[in-house]
């Protein structure tokens, strides 16, 4: 009964991260990945690179709230389009981070839950992380876009 409760309780993520396992084969295993990458690569350079997958990064964040789900999805690309930019994958890491962060600030499931906690109304809390995702997003995609020799 106790267990019945905590499998009927963790059902969506167990579900959900097989989903995420099955996009991650299709981009890995097949052609599909290839064109996701060269894509990126074809408009990426190393000046582009940081913003282009940040971008990328928060898209799938918003739909995908698990950072290891994220990386699982987007990791082959990531550092398929940093090979191919001729960038460190570590750039690319790095990048997909600040996307993923501005995934957890415009779509904070987390919050949600940490908010009943604190008996905090969420809708006061949400403007402060789209002020946060505002000042972030650029002054991280610009530090990471004025490294981007460093960290070849």
């Amino acid at each position: 009964t106790t267990l019945q409760g905590a499998l009927g309780a963790a059902a969506q993520v167990l579900v959900l991260y097989q989903i995420y396992g099955a996009i991650a084969g299709l981009l890995q295993f097949t052609a599909l990945g290839d064109h996701l990458a060269d894509f990126f690569a074809r408009y990426a350079t190393a000046g582009t690179f940081p913003l282009l997958i940040a971008l990328a990064g928060t898209v799938v964040a918003i739909f995908v709230p698990s950072s290891g789900g994220q990386w699982v999805i987007q990791g082959f690309l990531t550092t398929e389009t940093a090979a191919a930019v001729g960038v460190s994958p570590d750039l690319g890491s790095l990048s997909l981070g600040i996307g993923d962060q501005m995934g957890n600030l415009l779509s904070p499931f987390w919050m949600i839950i940490v908010a009943g906690i604190a008996r905090v109304d969420f809708r006061a809390i949400f403007g402060y992380c789209l002020l946060f995702a505002g000042l972030w997003f650029p002054l991280g995609v610009t530090v990471l876009t004025v490294m981007a020799p460093a960290v070849r």
